[in-house]
């Protein structure tokens, strides 16, 4: 008998724990492997799997692209092959949501799906946001607790 592999979806505004989160789960297990979405854009790296828009055509005419979201300018992309990838090597895949549309999309996909909200207020999402780096003041979208 064969189980469903189970795959974990971290859903939450930046800066709401989802990284300390996905480390600590790492640390206490290595079958929890962080899935990196593919970022179609510039800006931060961190996290993610830089591709062209090429790659993402392709993606796209097999059919292969599973969720896909536009923000800041960049696109961002769970794509099959790679979440296929992690689920086939027996470890659980931990992906970074920030949109409900991406949970209805991600979790059509074949896993045994446990999804967790991170929570915290858009001060303190703006506090967190401006001591990582990711925005030099409170004032703009990123750090007023806004999805990403």
């Amino acid at each position: 008998m064969t189980m469903t592999p189970s795959a974990v979806i971290l859903y939450g505004p930046p800066a709401s724990g989802k990284d300390t989160i996905t480390q600590a789960l790492e640390q206490l297990d290595p079958r929890y492997a962080p899935y990196q979405r593919l970022k179609i854009g510039s800006g931060n790296a961190r996290g993610y799997r830089l591709a062209s828009p090429d790659e993402l055509a392709r993606l796209h005419g097999h059919g292969h692209v599973v969720y896909r979201n536009e923000r800041y300018g960049n696109l961002y992309v769970v794509d099959q092959p790679h979440l296929s990838a992690i689920l086939k090597s027996e470890q659980t895949p931990v992906l970074h949501l920030g949109q409900i549309a991406g949970i209805r999309a991600v979790t059509a996909y074949p896993a045994r799906w446990i999804t967790i909200l991170l929570w915290c207020s858009r001060e303190t999402t703006a506090v967190r946001a401006v001591a990582r780096g990711l925005c030099r003041h409170r004032r703009t979208p990123h750090c007023m607790g806004r999805d990403s």
